[in-house]
């Protein structure tokens, strides 16, 4: 492990491609004089106690991979008098920082590297058609909600990782410019206003995290086309409405909904209305019949109620009027009594006819 601050003494013209430092105990400032290696690709400083302000300076080099995650780094990303910003930049992990303010609507306009990517394909399938499209570097990235060590780098590999700080405003519907975008990292940070509908034409996102926010508003439509989508959070924010209907959206665990009180419809076990739940395909009409688990069989409540009213109105009489009382009682009276006097007269004929047969048998 090392420690102490990193040595601000990179020379003029340094030929350093790459350049690995995390997982240590650095402290300090971050080192201005990497901007005179002109030919950097990787830079990783991640996990250490490096306290500092965004590195501004390095907007003009070749950088492809910045990551600072896990460090005491603070304030915003505006950099006053840039002219030209991360034209080759493929992957950025600030996350778990005390970065703060707005993200610029302009921000991600000319991060060319992320950018009008040929491919339409999951990203899995890039490792079986690629050569040696790789850059060289191992680099500790959160995707799909894992953390997972990269050992070489495809270079079509793109990640926005801005999680776990202080960031607020609204995510500018700007985002949609980086459109060969893989995963999409905003989460636990202070973002509040809508979910840009521009999202959804990032169809090559196979990634979305905007958990433990304060965005409000409904999940756009849009959302549902994203095809490639295979993690996807929206947690602990302020969202209400119906999740939208989709292919994708409905294969989410309702763990990614969770957390939003306004919102409803399937995976939620909240239905969005009383005839159906969201997301659920509705029940049908046919000939004239409503096929569905909310159907009341009417025949049977018909029934049902014919049968008490009859039954009030032969017993309540009974109970309520003596004369009538009386007059029922005597008549179950009466043919009780013809019941009784009809077994007797078969009884006594029984008996007589039992008695001829063995008359004749001793006269025999």
């Amino acid at each position: 492990m090392l420690g102490g601050n990193i040595p601000d003494t990179f020379s003029i013209g340094c030929g350093l491609k790459s350049v690995d430092l995390s997982q240590n105990f650095m402290t300090g400032k971050f080192p201005r004089s990497l901007v005179n290696c002109p030919h950097l690709e990787v830079l990783n400083i991640g996990n250490n106690n490096v306290e500092d302000t965004f590195p501004c300076m390095l907007m003009n080099t070749s950088l492809r991979v910045l990551v600072l995650r896990s460090n005491s780094f603070y304030g915003d990303l505006y950099c006053p008098g840039a002219t030209q910003e991360w034209t080759n930049i493929q992957i950025i992990d600030l996350s778990i920082n005390n970065f703060t303010g707005d993200l610029s609507p302009s921000y991600f306009s000319n991060w060319k590297g992320m950018m009008n990517s040929n491919y339409n394909e999951p990203l899995d399938l890039r490792y079986k058609t690629a050569d040696d499209h790789y850059i060289q570097a191992t680099v500790m990235v959160i995707i799909k909600g894992q953390q997972m060590e990269l050992q070489k780098i495809l270079i079509v590999f793109t990640s926005i990782d801005f999680s776990s700080n202080k960031f607020e405003g609204k995510i500018p519907g700007s985002i949609v410019d980086v459109n060969s975008l893989y995963f999409l990292n905003l989460s636990s940070n202070a973002f509040k206003g809508t979910i840009p509908a521009s999202i959804g034409n990032m169809k090559q996102l196979e990634s979305l995290d905007l958990s433990v926010n304060y965005l409000t508003g409904k999940i756009p439509g849009e959302l549902a086309s994203l095809t490639f989508l295979a993690f996807f959070n929206l947690s602990f924010n302020k969202l209400s409405g119906s999740i939208p209907l989709g292919r994708q959206l409905q294969t989410f665990s309702a763990d990614s909904y969770k957390g939003n009180a306004g919102l409803c419809g399937f995976p939620l076990d909240i239905s969005c209305n009383s005839n159906k739940v969201d997301g659920v395909p509705p029940p049908k009409f046919e000939k004239g019949r409503f096929h569905g688990k909310t159907d009341i069989d009417w025949n049977y409540i018909c029934a049902s109620l014919g049968f008490a009213t009859g039954l009030g109105i032969f017993v309540l009489p009974l109970l309520f009027c003596p004369k009538w009382r009386e007059r029922y009682f005597d008549q179950v009276d009466q043919v009780l009594l013809k019941i009784f006097h009809f077994h007797q007269q078969k009884g006594r004929k029984r008996s007589t006819s039992a008695r001829v047969p063995r008359n004749q048998i001793r006269r025999l």
